[in-house]
């Protein structure tokens, strides 16, 4: 049991991660502070949204077995505090927060994996990204067209806007997180996250959707699943 814990742990860093960058690129100007700008033009756009959901690829490179990982799959924001990705390669493996518990579970699996309260599981600045993110300035410093770090995982369309958030906490989990913006739409298609382990994301969404009404279903563990608690 301990072991299963341990690995699923792990996997619920990735719902981590995306919940950085994903909701971050929803909701993160509606936050006290205000940018020039793409990012003004951005946070007129998103004030008012209540949903968004999009396709995203993934590409992870784990620095302690020194591999890269490539994932696809899609996610769905449903504001104040849902939030579902369902990872369409195999093993198809959904994670789902519905404001108050973590699930973890595959499509073919009849068992769905609880992790108690969300922030046990997610740390306060991904949890103040799903609430809207009312205090993001009270964990980042934000600035625009800073230059990328060196090496493959960058922003890589050069017609996006780069913005880039640096942690004001010496604690913090992340040590950088680059945005690439499209400054016409206003949307945020790729990120890059540096976490402090080592590791590395990269993502890019595509098939944005925004205000589309999503059903408060979607948010809930599938019936027929049996619920098991990890301590």
């Amino acid at each position: 049991m301990i072991l299963l814990k341990m690995h699923f742990l792990a996997e619920v860093n990735l719902l981590r991660r995306i919940i950085f960058c994903s909701v971050l690129g929803l909701f993160f100007l509606n936050s006290s502070f205000v940018l020039a700008g793409v990012a003004k033009a951005v946070e007129s756009r998103y004030n008012q949204l209540k949903t968004w959901q999009a396709q995203f690829e993934q590409r992870t490179f784990v620095e302690m077995v020194k591999q890269e990982m490539i994932k696809s799959g899609q996610i769905q924001v449903l504001r104040p505090n849902r939030l579902k990705v369902s990872y369409q390669s195999v093993p198809q493996k959904t994670y789902l927060s519905d404001g108050k518990n973590v699930y973890v579970f595959k499509q073919d699996d009849d068992v769905a994996y609880v992790f108690g309260q969300a922030k046990k599981i997610i740390s306060p600045e991904a949890l103040s990204f799903l609430g809207g993110l009312q205090n993001l300035s009270d964990h980042f410093e934000i600035f625009e067209d800073l230059k990328q770090p060196e090496g493959s995982y960058q922003i890589k369309d050069k017609n996006l806007k780069i913005l880039t958030l640096l942690p004001k906490s010496k604690d913090a989990s992340l040590l950088r997180i680059t945005l690439g913006v499209d400054a016409k739409e206003h949307l945020v298609r790729e990120a890059v996250l540096f976490t402090a382990s080592g590791n590395v994301s990269y993502y890019r969404f595509s098939d944005t959707k925004i205000d589309t009404p999503l059903s408060d279903s979607l948010f809930t563990v599938p019936k027929g699943k049996k619920l098991r608690k990890m301590k």
